[in-house]
Protein backbone atom coordinates (compact mmCIF):
# COMPACT_ATOMS: atom_id res chain seq x y z
CA UNK A 1 0.00 0.00 0.00
CA UNK A 2 1.16 3.30 -0.86
CA UNK A 3 2.92 5.68 1.87
CA UNK A 4 1.15 9.14 2.68
CA UNK A 5 3.65 12.26 3.24
CA UNK A 6 1.12 13.65 5.87
CA UNK A 7 2.44 14.00 9.36
CA UNK A 8 4.87 11.30 8.17
CA UNK A 9 8.04 12.17 11.40
CA UNK A 10 10.99 10.88 12.31
CA UNK A 11 10.42 8.27 15.27
CA UNK A 12 14.13 9.05 16.48
CA UNK A 13 14.22 13.26 16.00
CA UNK A 14 10.82 13.90 15.33
CA UNK A 15 11.58 16.03 12.10
CA UNK A 16 9.37 16.04 9.20
CA UNK A 17 10.40 14.07 6.54
CA UNK A 18 10.05 15.28 3.12
CA UNK A 19 9.00 13.17 0.09
CA UNK A 20 12.27 12.49 -1.31
CA UNK A 21 13.08 10.97 1.52
CA UNK A 22 10.20 8.45 0.90
CA UNK A 23 10.93 5.40 -1.28
CA UNK A 24 7.58 4.43 -2.27
CA UNK A 25 8.61 0.73 -3.36
CA UNK A 26 10.11 -0.52 -0.49
CA UNK A 27 7.69 1.29 1.51
CA UNK A 28 10.65 2.72 3.61
CA UNK A 29 12.05 6.32 4.66
CA UNK A 30 15.37 7.93 5.56
CA UNK A 31 15.60 10.96 8.08
CA UNK A 32 17.99 13.60 6.50
CA UNK A 33 18.10 14.91 9.96
CA UNK A 34 19.73 11.63 11.86
CA UNK A 35 19.81 8.86 8.60
CA UNK A 36 17.59 7.12 10.72
CA UNK A 37 16.06 4.37 8.30
CA UNK A 38 12.65 3.79 9.21
CA UNK A 39 9.05 2.31 7.99
CA UNK A 40 6.94 4.71 7.37
CA UNK A 41 2.97 4.83 8.47
CA UNK A 42 0.49 3.84 6.73
CA UNK A 43 -2.77 5.90 4.87
CA UNK A 44 -5.18 4.28 6.71
CA UNK A 45 -2.59 5.10 10.07
CA UNK A 46 -2.44 8.61 9.62
CA UNK A 47 -6.32 8.86 9.09
CA UNK A 48 -6.66 6.92 12.56
CA UNK A 49 -9.70 8.92 14.32
CA UNK A 50 -8.62 10.51 17.47
CA UNK A 51 -9.88 9.97 20.67
CA UNK A 52 -11.54 12.36 22.67
CA UNK A 53 -9.31 13.98 25.47
CA UNK A 54 -10.02 12.82 28.90
CA UNK A 55 -10.92 14.40 31.73
CA UNK A 56 -7.93 15.52 33.87
CA UNK A 57 -5.81 15.09 31.13
CA UNK A 58 -3.76 17.86 29.70
CA UNK A 59 -1.58 17.75 26.27
CA UNK A 60 1.27 20.33 25.28
CA UNK A 61 3.02 20.30 21.87
CA UNK A 62 5.97 22.13 21.96
CA UNK A 63 7.68 24.42 19.13
CA UNK A 64 10.61 23.12 16.87
CA UNK A 65 13.76 24.10 17.69
CA UNK A 66 17.30 22.84 16.48
CA UNK A 67 19.63 21.78 19.32
CA UNK A 68 23.06 21.00 18.84
CA UNK A 69 25.22 17.89 19.24
CA UNK A 70 28.59 17.44 18.46
CA UNK A 71 29.36 20.49 16.59
CA UNK A 72 26.45 19.84 13.98
CA UNK A 73 22.97 20.84 14.38
CA UNK A 74 19.99 18.59 14.27
CA UNK A 75 16.92 18.40 12.58
CA UNK A 76 13.93 20.12 14.59
CA UNK A 77 12.48 17.92 17.11
CA UNK A 78 9.59 18.74 18.91
CA UNK A 79 8.64 17.54 22.19
CA UNK A 80 5.06 16.60 23.41
CA UNK A 81 4.12 16.19 26.91
CA UNK A 82 1.26 14.98 28.47
CA UNK A 83 -0.04 15.37 31.72
CA UNK A 84 -2.72 13.67 33.78
CA UNK A 85 -4.07 14.46 37.19
CA UNK A 86 -4.75 11.93 39.33
CA UNK A 87 -7.44 13.15 41.52
CA UNK A 88 -10.76 12.72 40.13
CA UNK A 89 -14.19 12.90 41.31
CA UNK A 90 -14.14 10.30 44.20
CA UNK A 91 -10.35 11.57 45.77
CA UNK A 92 -11.42 15.55 45.90
CA UNK A 93 -13.35 14.26 49.25
CA UNK A 94 -11.98 10.76 49.71
CA UNK A 95 -8.43 11.24 49.91
CA UNK A 96 -8.25 14.46 52.35
CA UNK A 97 -10.97 12.40 54.79
CA UNK A 98 -8.82 9.18 54.68
CA UNK A 99 -5.50 11.08 54.91
CA UNK A 100 -7.27 13.37 58.10
CA UNK A 101 -8.15 9.57 59.78
CA UNK A 102 -4.74 8.30 58.89
CA UNK A 103 -3.25 11.26 60.28
CA UNK A 104 -5.39 10.83 63.43
CA UNK A 105 -3.91 7.16 63.74
CA UNK A 106 -0.53 8.17 63.57
CA UNK A 107 -1.06 10.70 66.25
CA UNK A 108 -2.75 8.25 68.60
CA UNK A 109 -0.05 6.18 68.20
CA UNK A 110 3.02 7.91 69.24
CA UNK A 111 0.66 9.85 72.20
CA UNK A 112 0.53 6.95 73.84
CA UNK A 113 4.52 6.27 74.02
CA UNK A 114 4.53 9.74 75.46
CA UNK A 115 6.25 9.51 78.73
CA UNK A 116 7.45 5.45 77.76
CA UNK A 117 10.47 4.05 77.59
CA UNK A 118 12.40 3.26 74.22
CA UNK A 119 10.11 0.26 73.79
CA UNK A 120 6.92 1.82 74.00
CA UNK A 121 8.13 4.39 70.95
CA UNK A 122 10.00 1.54 68.88
CA UNK A 123 5.98 -0.52 69.66
CA UNK A 124 4.30 3.52 68.57
CA UNK A 125 6.68 4.00 65.79
CA UNK A 126 5.60 0.07 64.27
CA UNK A 127 1.87 0.87 65.32
CA UNK A 128 1.77 4.16 62.99
CA UNK A 129 3.77 2.67 60.13
CA UNK A 130 0.63 1.66 58.18
CA UNK A 131 -1.44 4.76 58.69
CA UNK A 132 1.75 6.97 57.93
CA UNK A 133 1.96 4.90 54.19
CA UNK A 134 -1.65 5.22 54.32
CA UNK A 135 -1.40 9.37 54.16
CA UNK A 136 1.51 9.00 52.22
CA UNK A 137 -0.90 7.42 49.50
CA UNK A 138 -3.61 9.91 49.93
CA UNK A 139 -1.55 12.79 49.70
CA UNK A 140 -0.39 11.42 46.57
CA UNK A 141 -3.54 10.76 45.14
CA UNK A 142 -4.46 14.89 46.05
CA UNK A 143 -1.57 16.16 44.52
CA UNK A 144 0.17 13.96 42.19
CA UNK A 145 -0.09 14.20 38.28
CA UNK A 146 1.43 12.15 35.85
CA UNK A 147 3.90 13.47 32.96
CA UNK A 148 4.63 11.52 29.36
CA UNK A 149 7.05 13.27 27.63
CA UNK A 150 8.65 12.67 24.31
CA UNK A 151 11.94 15.09 23.96
CA UNK A 152 15.65 14.56 22.75
CA UNK A 153 14.65 11.45 21.63
CA UNK A 154 13.47 9.54 24.75
CA UNK A 155 9.92 8.93 26.17
CA UNK A 156 10.01 9.11 29.57
CA UNK A 157 7.11 8.95 32.31
CA UNK A 158 7.37 10.40 35.87
CA UNK A 159 5.29 11.23 38.54
CA UNK A 160 5.24 14.27 41.22
CA UNK A 161 5.48 16.55 43.35
CA UNK A 162 4.71 13.44 45.79
CA UNK A 163 7.28 10.76 44.90
CA UNK A 164 6.13 7.82 43.53
CA UNK A 165 7.22 4.09 41.94
CA UNK A 166 6.61 3.83 38.28
CA UNK A 167 8.71 5.81 36.67
CA UNK A 168 9.84 4.92 33.12
CA UNK A 169 12.36 6.56 30.83
CA UNK A 170 13.41 4.48 27.06
CA UNK A 171 14.54 5.67 23.87
CA UNK A 172 11.95 7.29 21.51
CA UNK A 173 13.13 5.51 18.83
CA UNK A 174 13.59 1.85 20.01
CA UNK A 175 8.98 2.34 20.62
CA UNK A 176 7.88 -0.66 18.30
CA UNK A 177 4.37 -0.79 19.55
CA UNK A 178 1.98 0.22 22.31
CA UNK A 179 -0.96 -1.86 23.47
CA UNK A 180 -3.99 -1.34 25.76
CA UNK A 181 -4.46 -4.43 27.54
CA UNK A 182 -6.98 -5.48 30.42
CA UNK A 183 -6.03 -6.39 33.55
CA UNK A 184 -8.08 -8.95 36.38
CA UNK A 185 -7.63 -9.13 40.08
CA UNK A 186 -5.90 -12.24 41.31
CA UNK A 187 -8.43 -12.53 44.13
CA UNK A 188 -11.80 -11.00 42.22
CA UNK A 189 -11.39 -11.41 38.52
CA UNK A 190 -14.51 -9.52 38.54
CA UNK A 191 -12.23 -6.48 39.55
CA UNK A 192 -11.27 -4.96 36.00
CA UNK A 193 -8.17 -2.83 35.15
CA UNK A 194 -6.40 -1.52 32.27
CA UNK A 195 -3.03 -0.99 31.67
CA UNK A 196 -1.07 0.84 28.69
CA UNK A 197 2.41 -0.48 27.81
CA UNK A 198 4.61 -0.47 25.21
CA UNK A 199 6.95 -2.45 23.20
CA UNK A 200 10.67 -2.32 22.27
CA UNK A 201 12.76 -3.42 19.00
CA UNK A 202 14.83 -5.84 21.64
CA UNK A 203 10.98 -7.44 21.99
CA UNK A 204 10.52 -5.88 25.99
CA UNK A 205 7.47 -5.00 27.57
CA UNK A 206 7.66 -1.84 29.35
CA UNK A 207 4.20 -0.79 31.64
CA UNK A 208 4.06 3.06 31.30
CA UNK A 209 0.61 2.93 33.51
CA UNK A 210 -1.40 0.67 35.43
CA UNK A 211 -4.59 0.33 37.51
CA UNK A 212 -6.54 2.60 35.55
CA UNK A 213 -10.32 2.04 35.86
CA UNK A 214 -11.49 2.98 32.71
CA UNK A 215 -9.37 2.30 29.34
CA UNK A 216 -10.55 5.75 28.12
CA UNK A 217 -6.80 7.58 29.28
CA UNK A 218 -5.11 4.35 28.35
CA UNK A 219 -6.50 4.64 24.46
CA UNK A 220 -5.41 8.51 24.26
CA UNK A 221 -2.22 7.88 25.18
CA UNK A 222 -1.80 5.07 22.99
CA UNK A 223 -3.40 7.26 19.75
CA UNK A 224 -0.88 10.11 20.95
CA UNK A 225 2.37 8.13 20.81
CA UNK A 226 2.06 6.55 18.27
CA UNK A 227 0.80 9.32 15.80
CA UNK A 228 3.90 11.51 17.80
CA UNK A 229 6.09 8.61 17.07
CA UNK A 230 4.63 7.61 13.64
CA UNK A 231 4.30 4.04 14.02
CA UNK A 232 1.50 2.08 12.96
CA UNK A 233 -1.63 0.63 14.86
CA UNK A 234 -2.20 -2.41 15.33
CA UNK A 235 -5.41 -3.19 17.59
CA UNK A 236 -4.97 -7.13 17.19
CA UNK A 237 -2.45 -6.41 20.51
CA UNK A 238 -5.57 -4.31 22.23
CA UNK A 239 -7.94 -5.74 24.13
CA UNK A 240 -11.87 -5.39 23.54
Amino acid sequence: MGVSTLNVRCPRCDALVPEAALDRAEARATCPGCAHAFTPPRRETIARRRPPLPPGMTVETGEPALAAEGGYRRAPSRPLVIRRRWRDRTTTWLAPFLGVVGTGAVVVAFAGAVGGGVLDWISAAFMALVPAVFVYGCAAAWLNTTTFEVKDGRLRVQHGPIPWFGEREVRAGSVRQLAVTQQRGLRDPSQVSWELSLETDDGDIVPLLRGLPSREPADYLEWAFEEHLGLEDQPKRNDP
